[in-house]
């Protein structure tokens, strides 16, 4: 596993994101190792409002099927 300076350190610090590290890569900007708890708030929102999209993907298509 070949991962960035940054993201090998927020995966080493904090197990809990390790699997959103690839995930939340446009936030390299940010010094990731320094405030994984930011790093890791913003892989979660991003989560979420993927989760809230795809729900009202299939809520629309069910209704529309009725």
């Amino acid at each position: 596993m070949d991962l960035p300076k940054a993201e090998r350190s927020v995966y080493l610090a904090d197990g809990t994101s390790s699997s959103f590290n690839r995930f939340s890569r446009f936030s390299f900007a940010l010094p990731a190792a320094a405030i994984p708890a930011i790093h890791t708030s913003m892989s979660i929102i991003i989560i979420i409002i993927i989760t809230v999209f795809l729900v009202t993907q299939v809520t629309a298509s069910l209704v529309s099927r009725t």
